[in-house]
């Protein structure tokens, strides 16, 4: 004899099933959102999409004893399998902009090689400036390594100019490196929606 099935039945299972997936955003999501608006909601719409596919075991285990519950079964099939495309196009595009991205970080990383072995020389400098300075003073008498710099640049220009340009070329390493991994977390995001469809439909 089939059991009745209660509206609860469904309701714990959703709740099981999404209680790792739904969650308030957070300030990392309204930055990401900020940033790259378009990535932020193809990402939060595939990982809510296919979560549903959490569903699915349970789901087909209750339609056999309540057949209603087979054409939402159908839906979050249906539904899974037009976002997939969606899916692949968004990893493609965004694959191109991190390629192009490392393509722009590796030019800089090359620009700093050369500037930071200068400066490796500079600082060696600066160093046996100090150490010239403080031999035979007493420990109240030292100058400290800050005050050894700003004694070497005032008679070295080209080291204050050298290391504001290293400067901000390291700032934008460091930008375009937070880009490239920004975009490498949703192409993670997209990639586990995207086996998550092979998984539950795909391969059915």
């Amino acid at each position: 004899m089939k059991r009745k099935v209660f509206l609860y039945d469904i309701h714990e299972v959703a709740e099981y099933a999404f209680k790792d997936v739904i969650r308030n955003c957070n300030n990392r999501d309204r930055e990401e959102y900020k940033a790259m608006p378009k990535e932020k909601v193809i990402a939060f719409k595939a990982e809510k999409i296919t979560g549903s596919l959490l569903l699915l075991d349970n789901l087909k285990k209750l339609s056999e004893i309540a057949s209603v519950i087979i054409p939402y079964i159908k839906e979050i099939e249906e539904m899974n399998m037009k976002l997939q495309p969606e899916i692949e196009y968004h990893i493609n595009n965004i694959s191109k902009e991190i390629d192009k991205l490392q393509g722009n970080l590796n030019k800089i990383i090359k620009e700093l090689e050369p500037l930071t072995t200068r400066m490796e020389h500079h600082k060696s400098l600066i160093d046996d400036l100090l150490e010239r300075t403080n031999k035979g003073r007493e420990n109240k008498d030292k100058i400290s390594k800050y005050e050894a710099e700003k004694a070497y640049e005032k008679k070295h220009p080209e080291y204050t100019i050298l290391k504001n340009k290293i400067g901000k070329l390291t700032e934008k390493k460091e930008a375009l490196e937070n880009e490239i991994i920004r975009r490498e977390n949703f192409v993670k995001i997209l990639t586990k929606c995207k086996n998550r469809i092979a998984k539950y439909i795909t391969a059915a």
